[in-house]
Formats: structure tokens, C-alpha cells, sequence
């Protein structure tokens, strides 16, 4: 059946496809050396600049987290038959 995908299997081959791009990239940020990943301006900045991003980086995976978390328990509190 051609042209009959549900828009749930849809979602799950994107799921799938992102999962594999993610973790094929882990042997990469393990093995590289992360003074080429880092952009020179911000080797190059002095000291608080550096906190500063260092503790909006925090914030915003905090902020990411608790969604991811949220959602999780919107998943778990959903009746049994409406996740498929």
C-alpha cells in the first residue's frame, strides 16, 4: 500500500532517522578534539563573558529538561489505548 502511511508511521520513521543522525554523531564528539569545535571568539573572551554563556547554557538545558519531563508524565498519565 503506497501512499497509505498513517501520519503516525510518518512520525516514526522521523523519529528513527533522527535517532541514527544523533547517535552516528557520538563517536565524532568523543574522538574530535574540542578545541576545533569551539568558535574562536569564544576561546578568545575573558573570563565572565565565558560564565555568562556557560550559565545560559545551564538555563536553557534546565528549561529543556523539565519540558522533556512534562511531557514524559503527559505521556504516562494518557489512557493505555491512546498511545500507539
Amino acid at each position: 500500500m503506497i501512499g497509505r502511511e498513517s501520519p503516525a508511521e510518518i512520525a516514526a520513521c522521523v523519529s528513527v532517522a533522527v535517532g541514527v543522525f544523533a547517535g552516528s554523531l557520538v563517536p565524532f564528539f568523543l574522538l574530535v578534539e574540542a578545541e576545533h569545535l569551539t568558535p574562536r571568539w569564544a576561546r578568545e573572551s575573558d573570563v565572565p563573558t565565558r560564565v555568562g554563556l556557560a550559565v545560559a547554557n545551564a538555563w536553557d538545558r534546565a528549561r529543556l529538561a523539565v519540558i522533556e519531563g512534562l511531557l514524559f508524565l503527559l505521556r504516562l498519565a494518557a489512557p493505555k489505548g491512546a498511545a500507539r
